[in-house]
């Protein structure tokens, strides 16, 4: 029914297969507007008031709500097509660009649709590799991957290790291997490791030597149980700040809602190849890794100031 919008206010649509498959744009200030549910099963007030619309060449079924939310009712057979041709009309009149979620709540729903940015899964051990290597081929390199609850391994080819951003909870298979093959900027994991002390100490031998993770700039591991600070200390060649400077604060850039995200004191850093600096803080709770701009010797001859 509607063929255009110039609603500059949405800040990003999302999709969502909790309970019905739904669509849905987010505004500013927290403003959120419910634009299609598509049920699969019809029910008695929709056979009553059903009315026809058509998109992209195809006839479905709808009954227009109150608060101007559009149901759709489809058969379990033509669910794919119902969600490619509403995800086309929906991006196409409220997308202009705008980031694009999918939220999937089984392996099941996996919409290989170019034009999603972000991807949020939630399932409970019960996905596939294949159907998820397979779905992240298919959409671009993702802006935000988050995933929580399950466990899988994903070829290192797979585009999802390309993601800007991963968040991944309750994940120790997925865990090591973003350690082995992540190529993004940022990556939050929470009780998402094992072995912690050798994974952790050849991560930082990798990137020390410029062997991987060059776009890097943020890894934290929340949850992380170091057996001995001094053996990763030693083995990578940890750095500490001279005791008379004044020490540079971090915060957690993601706590999960679960750590304090009080200021911390960095008394630690580590040094690549070619100079640049990275902060690093171990305890009985998580590994912060935390890339610098700036290098070791500019650091020195600013008297540690920078940071």
């Amino acid at each position: 029914m509607l063929k255009s919008s110039n609603r500059r206010e949405i800040v990003k649509i999302t999709c969502s297969n909790k309970d019905d498959i739904t669509f849905q744009v987010e505004m500013e200030e927290n403003k959120s507007q419910v634009i299609v549910v598509c049920k699969e099963n019809k029910n008695e007030e929709a056979e009553r008031n059903n009315e026809k619309v058509q998109m992209n060449g195809k006839v479905f079924e709808i009954c227009r709500m109150e608060n101007m939310t559009f149901i759709l009712y489809y058969e379990e057979f033509e669910k794919y097509e119902i969600t490619e041709a509403i995800f086309e009309r929906v991006n196409t009149i409220f997308g202009r660009n705008k980031p694009f979620v999918l939220i999937s709540f089984d392996d099941q729903f996996l919409p290989k649709f170019h034009g999603i940015t972000e991807t949020r899964i939630s399932m409970c051990w019960s996905v596939k590799a294949s159907r998820l290597e397979e779905y992240f081929e298919a959409v671009a390199v993702q802006d935000l991957v988050e995933m929580k609850f399950w466990r899988v391994k994903i070829k290192k080819e797979s585009k999802f290790f390309h993601a800007k951003v991963l968040e991944i909870q309750d994940s120790s298979d997925l865990g090591l291997e973003i350690l082995l093959h992540f190529k993004g900027r940022e990556a939050y994991l929470l009780y998402s490791l094992q072995n912690e002390d050798s994974n952790v100490i050849n991560f930082l031998k990798r990137w020390k030597c410029k062997e991987a993770f060059q776009d890097l700039e943020i890894l934290e591991l929340l949850g992380f149980e170091a057996e001995s600070f001094d053996r990763i200390e030693q083995e990578t060649n940890v750095k500490r700040f001279p005791n008379q400077v004044n020490l540079p604060i971090t915060i957690l850039k993601n706590s999960f809602g679960r750590y304090n995200t009080d200021p911390t004191r960095i008394s630690t850093y580590i040094v690549r190849s070619d100079g640049i600096v990275a902060f690093i803080v171990i305890n009985n709770e998580m590994f912060l890794f935390h890339v610098q701009k700036f290098t070791e010797k500019q650091m020195i001859e600013s008297g540690y100031s920078m940071g």
